[in-house]
């Protein structure tokens, strides 16, 4: 069992060190907030571009908008794309690689997707709520560092 990562790699299955449960579970995650991304990527062009073409919105803040849940869409799929490697992976090395790269980037997709609010909110005008949106956002990233300072198997990505 390995605890560098903080979870079990290791199965049931005699010569196979993939918890498959685990692995489908990570997967799952990321195609879960991947789809609930774009719903809210769709929901914002849907609502928010007839203002934006009519110059009632900010046009370079709707645009850095877009790009956060496009950033947010992909940083979730690609660590998806390394989750499911793991499954093929034959070294176990290979695995805490893909399991590494997957977990940055999961991270990664986190934070633009919580960042995603304070500039919706921002976009439409409603600058209070976008602040306090936007301290929180600010809270959530100092506890990921923090998080990551105090876990010896976060230190790796």
């Amino acid at each position: 069992m390995d605890t560098s990562q903080g979870i079990a790699l290791s199965g049931s299955k005699e010569g196979d060190n993939v918890n498959l449960e685990f692995v489908t579970s990570l997967v799952n995650r990321t195609v879960t907030l991947i789809g609930t991304s774009i719903a809210i990527f769709t929901f914002v062009l849907f609502f928010l571009y007839p203002r934006y073409a009519s110059a009632e919105i900010d046009p370079s803040l709707f645009q850095i908008t877009l790009v956060v849940i496009v950033l947010t869409i992909f940083s979730f799929a690609f660590s998806g794309f390394y989750f499911y490697g793991i499954l093929g992976a034959r070294e176990e090395e290979r695995r805490k690689k893909l399991l590494r790269r997957g977990n940055q980037l999961f991270l990664l997709g986190l934070i633009f997707a919580i960042s995603m609010p304070a500039l919706i909110l921002l976009t439409v005008g409603l600058e209070l709520v976008s602040a306090i949106a936007m301290i929180l956002f600010i809270v959530f990233v100092f506890e990921i560092v923090r998080q990551i300072r105090e876990m010896p198997w976060l230190n790796e990505i």
